[in-house]
């Protein structure tokens, strides 16, 4: 999963929400964005928070099997958001469901590898 990655299709969204680094490095996961936010997060599920979030965004992520990283972004202790990064086959795209808890929606979409 590690590389940067550009959405394919967007909807209402900046040119800097086109973008955004993953990396996948022995037990720790990295994510960052050109807004500023990112973090660095183990994949035991223990708890970081988001560098460059105004909301106070803690962050915790496992492994969900051999190409699957589940995120959950908690507030105030509370899961509101739960993300799965699915890498294809052939490791040229990335698959990324958005799972909003509080309005019980879900957002996907699929980004190619730069």
């Amino acid at each position: 999963m590690s590389g940067s990655w550009q959405i394919v299709k967007r909807v209402n969204l900046s040119e800097n929400a086109l973008a955004f680094t993953l990396n996948l490095e022995g037990d720790t996961f990295s994510f960052g964005d050109p807004t500023g936010q990112s973090y660095a997060a183990r994949l035991d599920g223990t708890e970081t928070r988001v560098k460059g979030d105004l909301g106070n965004t803690w962050v915790s992520v496992r492994r969900l099997g051999e190409s699957t990283i589940e995120e959950s972004d908690k507030h105030g202790g509370k899961v509101i958001e739960v993300t799965r990064f699915t890498l294809s086959g052939d490791g040229k795209s990335l698959t990324v469901s958005i799972e909003n808890k509080a309005r019980g929606t879900i957002r996907q979409f699929v980004a190619h590898r730069q």
